[in-house]
């Protein structure tokens, strides 16, 4: 991603410039998450924008800096370690699962848990 280039641009004209510009926005309410089980990099975390009432996607990897932890390989999802929270977009419990979809579903707690 090139310096000048945007996070995410609303259709009303909003900019966010940064992940940290998306959760310091108030206006900007994490909704859910759509999960790529094949890729987790390809996931989005979704966020109402109040402002608009407009639904943005956001790439869920534009907020690994919020995230310090262990980024594990392996998939859980049809193992008895797996309780399906991904496959629920609306889902903000946290999972303890082992799992390569772990440390994004920690962020996503993050980001509905932020005041």
């Amino acid at each position: 991603m090139s310096e000048n280039a945007a996070v995410k641009v609303c259709g009303c004209g909003a900019v966010w410039n940064d992940y940290e510009s998306i959760v310091q926005d108030k206006e900007m309410t994490v909704i859910g998450y759509q999960a790529n089980m094949g890729i987790p990099d390809k996931g989005f975390f979704l966020f109402n924008h109040e402002k608009c009432k407009t639904t943005l996607a956001v790439n869920v990897t534009n907020f690994y800096p919020m995230y310090k932890g262990v980024i594990y390989t392996e998939k859980k999802k049809g193992t008895n370690e797996c309780k399906g929270y991904c496959l629920d977009k609306e889902n903000f419990l946290d999972c303890t699962a082992d799992c390569s979809l772990a440390h994004i579903r920690k962020i996503l707690v993050k980001l509905k848990n932020r005041s």
